[in-house]
């Protein structure tokens, strides 16, 4: 299963704040304990921008297989969002159960 979130670019900053971006794809493992290793030049980032506190959710596309990567700050923002979608669209209950439903904060 794929790893796709956002880490923030060096230097890269937008009206005060961190544009975040995730420099590829990673296909990362679970152990037997079930823990996920973060590549170091990932941990170290996430470490200085949200003191290694991350939101790991599902993709909702199916067909992706992979989960998302959040710093938690920007995770609460997205999250927001999501909350303010109207509730009778079939595809934003969809998306709304499946990335909110499915979000887990963790410390690295």
């Amino acid at each position: 299963m794929g790893i796709q979130g956002g880490v923030p670019a060096a230097g890269s900053r937008q009206g005060g704040v961190h544009s975040t971006v995730f420099q590829g794809v990673n296909t990362l493992n679970l152990d037997a304990k079930g823990r996920l290793a973060i590549p170091a030049k990932h941990r170290d980032v996430l470490a200085q921008c949200c003191a290694s506190r991350v939101v790991v959710t599902i993709n909702p596309n199916p067909q992706d297989q992979c989960l998302w990567l959040y710093p938690e700050n920007e995770w609460k923002e997205i999250a927001r969002k999501l909350s303010r979608l109207p509730t009778m669209n079939r595809q934003n209950q969809l998306i709304q159960r499946l990335m909110l439903g499915h979000a887990s904060e963790v410390e690295l």
